[in-house]
């Protein structure tokens, strides 16, 4: 609920209908990335071993030159493959890039000029 004087109707709600409701925040871009890279990895167990040699030299060389362990190098893998090289912050009411949400409470109430 985005707005607290309505926050009770959802216990009415709840009560007359005989349910409980579970307060579910929304998925933050950590969230998603992580779901992803689960399929992602599905994905890459499923493609054929025929494929390994050509990519094998590339792998040891990065293995050996680029300074990150094994499982860091295969993270950032995972990471390319399923288009999540940067992870942004996302607002929680609009899911809009690089923006936050933030609540104001205060004490007394505050009137705008128009």
């Amino acid at each position: 609920m985005l707005y607290d004087p309505r926050k009770h109707n959802i216990s009415r709600i709840e009560r007359d209908a005989g349910v409980k409701f579970e307060h579910v925040s929304a998925p933050q871009a950590t969230d998603i990335a992580t779901s992803v890279a689960h399929e992602i990895s599905a994905a890459i167990l499923a493609v054929s071993d025929s494929v390994i040699p050509a990519f094998q030299s590339a792998a040891d060389k990065l293995i050996k030159t680029s300074g990150l362990s094994p499982v860091d190098l295969l993270s950032k893998a995972l990471a390319k493959a399923s288009g999540y090289t940067e992870i942004k912050s996302r607002s929680l009411l609009n899911s809009m890039e690089n923006y936050v949400t933030v609540q104001l409470e205060a004490g007394k109430p505050i009137y705008s000029p128009s």
